[in-house]
């Protein structure tokens, strides 16, 4: 994909590498760019050879630059080059029965030590707790199965329930979907939002969590009288899926789903949905419950965005620094469907120790030169086999 969007492109480098190495480097290592230029230099990646500092700085400018064409943008963000690979992953990845029909959509800070590039640096509310700082919004879009769609990357005085309605709109044009299921917290979603999304002709459904402390309803709600109705039963052990009961309850034309985990009845194990969806009681129940299981995945998000200290001076070159950390995640969740498939689950903890201990060295004999592998550790054959790789020989002469 990115080869085809190079087309016609004068670089005197291989962008394409450039980036793989910056991908590489946020999964394994982390960091900044320039940390990246030092760390790559104990790794055998190919095509990566003669690439300095300023060669990735003018690749991730190349992913965040703007586009001639404009449409289908945010009143938040430019469309970008990055935003034609996430069309084209999800493309790439479509058959006849892919749908956004469920969209878990969630975002997250990142501050800067300087001025945050020309615009998208900014002083809104950070969630890190360094107001003196300014800081930019990444919002990460989640399908139901946890494949990433997109990333999305706003002014850092952007609130949260400004942006959801938009991204919806702008999700259905960009990749041709006719409705969809936001499932979000409560704290994405204000009154105003809450208000279009009840309008007649409205085609987006929402299951949100309800602020049980700030919402009136919430209580009123609760204190209903009503027969719960069993989704899932106690399981026979902790390893079991928890269990949930549900009731509906009709407040002045709104419906609610009141969910009870027994399990937690001593600390009350109750929360409330809201919702404007056909789907039964059960069904809004567990599909909000997916959130929770994808809460995962966003910390996996917002680890590998931990990108700081953030040293570009451009908005191009942040929103393509954040991109690679975007792209890093999405060969994440790859690599888990590749395990998953041949039936291994690994931490990615232990994954990395195990990868980083297989090492190779070359010595010199009798005029020969031969390239000899460290055994393979731990895990490290099964995620070669899982991913269709072959391991290179133990030695073999160079």
């Amino acid at each position: 994909m990115l080869d085809r969007l190079l087309a016609g492109r004068r670089f005197e480098f291989d962008v394409e590498r450039t980036i793989f190495m910056t991908v590489l480097h946020r999964l394994m290592a982390s960091g900044s760019d320039r940390f990246c230029d030092r760390w790559h230099r104990d790794y055998r990646i190919q095509g990566v050879e003669g690439l300095d500092l300023h060669h990735l700085y003018r690749a991730m400018a190349f992913l965040g630059e703007e586009l001639a064409d404009q449409q289908d943008t945010t009143p938040f963000a430019p469309r970008c080059t990055k935003d034609l690979v996430e069309e084209d992953l999800f493309c790439h990845r479509r058959d006849l029965f892919s749908s956004l029909d469920l969209v878990f959509f969630d975002t997250t800070s990142l501050y800067f030590e300087g001025h945050g590039g020309q615009s998208i640096g900014q002083r809104g509310f950070n969630k890190d707790h360094r107001p003196d700082l300014r800081q930019m919004v990444v919002g990460a879009v989640i399908d139901g199965n946890g494949q990433p769609i997109s990333c999305e990357m706003w002014p850092g005085n952007t609130t949260d329930v400004k942006t959801l309605l938009p991204i919806v709109d702008r999700l259905r044009k960009r990749f041709h979907i006719g409705s969809c299921c936001i499932v979000a917290d409560r704290g994405m979603i204000d009154a105003k939002t809450l208000a279009v999304l009840e309008a007649p002709g409205c085609t987006i459904s929402y299951i949100l969590g309800v602020r049980m402390r700030k919402v009136k309803a919430a209580s009123e709600v609760l204190s209903r009288a009503g027969r719960y109705r069993e989704v899932r039963p106690e399981g026979m052990s902790s390893n079991d899926p928890e269990p949930l009961e549900v009731k509906e309850v009709i407040r002045d034309g709104v419906r609610y789903i009141v969910c009870l985990n027994p399990r937690q009845a001593r600390f009350d194990g109750k929360w409330v949905l809201r919702t404007n969806t056909n789907l039964s009681s059960e069904q809004v129940a567990l599909k909000y419950k997916q959130l929770w299981q994808v809460e995962r995945i966003f910390r996996d998000t917002k680890t590998l965005l931990e990108t700081r200290p953030v040293f570009h001076r451009r908005d191009e070159t942040i929103r393509g620094h954040v991109f690679c950390s975007f792209l890093a995640l999405v060969l994440r969740k790859e690599l888990d469907r590749r395990l998953e498939a041949a039936g291994e689950s690994f931490e990615w903890a232990e994954i990395k120790q195990d990868l980083d201990a297989l090492q190779m060295v070359t010595i010199e004999e009798s005029g020969k030169r031969f390239a000899i592998r460290s055994q393979s550790q731990g895990i490290c054959g099964k995620l070669f086999k899982a991913v269709g790789v072959a391991l290179p020989p133990t030695i073999r002469e160079v």
